[in-house]
């Protein structure tokens, strides 16, 4: 089955994304890690941050903005302040 990506996918998947992320660091404290498991979490949190990295570049250089642009979502200003501060 093929998926089409559109504005409202790509925004759902990363919704989906940042509750994970959210979940593990509301529960971060609750349990204890090894030397092992804190080098292979933040090896996998630093192939994510390249990822998404990359899917930025991606979506700059890939896309033109128009201001007829179909499915652009709009993110309120209280919410843009808040996603860049992290």
């Amino acid at each position: 089955m093929q998926r089409t990506m559109n504005a409202r996918t790509l925004n759902d998947y990363l919704i989906s994304a940042h509750t994970a992320v959210m979940l593990c660091r509301a529960h971060a404290d609750n349990f204890s890690l090894s030397p092992a498991d804190i080098a292979d979490a933040q090896l996998r949190i630093e192939l994510h941050i390249a990822d998404l990295e990359t899917l930025c570049s991606d979506i700059q250089e890939k896309n033109v903005i128009s201001p007829k642009a179909k499915n652009v979502i709009q993110i309120a200003p209280a919410r843009e302040a808040e996603l860049n501060q992290s």
